[in-house]
């Protein structure tokens, strides 16, 4: 995964590595001409790293949302 991370000289990009699930699509079941799909993910050996640059970025989200 890339999450682009908010610095004082600009964003950057990080490179994450880890394995994950996935453990819910919307929708359930497949739509032609759809282009898009939400999914949740569940993480799995994330680093303590990744994971607070995981949260950072969720947090940076919610602020503009």
């Amino acid at each position: 995964m890339i999450l682009p991370i908010r610095e004082a000289e600009g964003i950057r990009n990080e490179l994450l590595e880890f394995d994950s699930i996935v453990v819910r699509v919307e929708p359930e079941q497949e739509e032609p001409g759809r282009k898009a799909y939400h999914i949740a993910l569940s993480f799995i050996g994330l680093t303590v790293k990744a994971r607070a640059l995981i949260h950072r970025y969720v947090s940076e989200q919610s602020e503009y949302a």
